[in-house]
């Protein structure tokens, strides 16, 4: 009796011990889809496992397959880390997929367009204003085309000057304040008084919506020149397109305003006339307060009119350059 119990309880240990190292080297499974001319070495084989473990997996017998039969594949754990980590590449892959990187270049931010792209949903995707967008590119209509690059914010090496140089700044204020008291300036013409503080704020750099030293806009920049002559001007191009009075481009003079229809279809972009054919503005492209000629292509395009605020008695007889 105790011989048969003890028989018993080895048999068992034995069992389970077996069935401990089937399911250790056994971590997953896939199903197979028998073919014509398979059978159970082939299968085993094909798939690296034991015909042992392919039996014990499976009721049915080897003599009995046939082509349509489904049997269960034991993958053993180096077999199964391969299937799984196929899987994971491939959902990588596809994320990777729908998530496709945009097409912006490192330094100064710069998109290619892509076929259906618009302004307005270049500016949503990178939380811009779409204005400023054209604006920053000097666009005259919102028209894209395919592969067409585009910054998406300005050059900023100049703004960054300004800022790291506190003492830059506090002494342009301060030339404008000693240049203003001087007498020198008190003989000048009012003309010639808005030249000097017009070029005073050369290579001031722009910035789109900016109204100081450390980045200034071109309608901006036309209020403050102004405003340090006591006139005080409206803060939009659009609105400065309203003041004063209308002059045709023959009868420009010193300080006359110039406008141009740029990114919109109203005056978008405004300067002021230097003399010699010769203005001075807050320039998008140039990225700071520079001289342009009216002739340039660009400006000829892209030019509306302009507007006098000096009065007759104040005009300069003598052209500057």
């Amino acid at each position: 009796m105790k011989k048969t119990y003890l028989f018993k309880s080895v048999k068992l240990v034995l069992l389970f011990l077996l069935l401990t190292s089937f399911v250790s080297r056994v971590e997953a499974a896939i199903e197979y889809k028998v073919k014509k001319g398979d059978n159970f070495y082939t299968i085993a084989k094909k798939h690296n496992v034991k015909i042992d473990d392919l039996k014990n997996l499976n009721t049915i017998s080897a003599k009995n397959i046939k082509p349509g039969d489904k049997l269960i594949i034991p993958l053993q754990k180096k077999e199964a880390d391969k299937k799984t980590k196929s899987v994971d590449s491939k959902k990588e892959s596809v994320s990777h997929k729908k998530t496709p990187k945009e097409n912006v270049t490192d330094g100064p931010k710069m998109y290619t367009v892509k076929k259906g792209d618009n302004v307005w949903s270049i500016a949503r995707r990178f939380h811009i204003d779409a204005e400023e967008l054209m604006e920053i590119n000097e666009m005259d209509s919102p028209s894209l085309k395919a592969g067409q690059k585009l910054y998406l914010e300005e050059e900023q090496p100049i703004i960054a000057e300004f800022q790291n140089n506190k003492m830059l700044t506090k002494n342009l204020e301060e030339e404008l304040k000693n240049v203003s008291e001087s007498d020198e300036f008190s003989a000048k013409s009012l003309p010639e008084k808005l030249s000097l503080f017009a070029r005073k704020l050369l290579n001031i750099p722009y910035k789109f919506g900016g109204n100081s030293i450390l980045g200034i806009d071109c309608s901006a920049y036309v209020k403050k020149v102004y405003g340090l002559l006591g006139t005080d001007l409206p803060r939009t191009a659009r609105e400065q397109f309203n003041e004063g009075e209308t002059i045709d481009k023959e009868e420009l003079s010193i300080g006359d305003l110039v406008f141009f229809r740029t990114y919109a279809s109203f005056p978008s972009h405004v300067g002021i006339y230097l003399g010699n054919n010769l203005f001075i503005h807050a320039s998008s492209k140039g990225k700071k307060v520079k001289v342009d000629n009216l002739d340039a292509p660009y400006f000829m395009k892209r030019f509306i009119g302009a507007k006098r605020l000096l009065s007759d008695e104040n005009k300069s007889t003598e052209p500057q350059s």
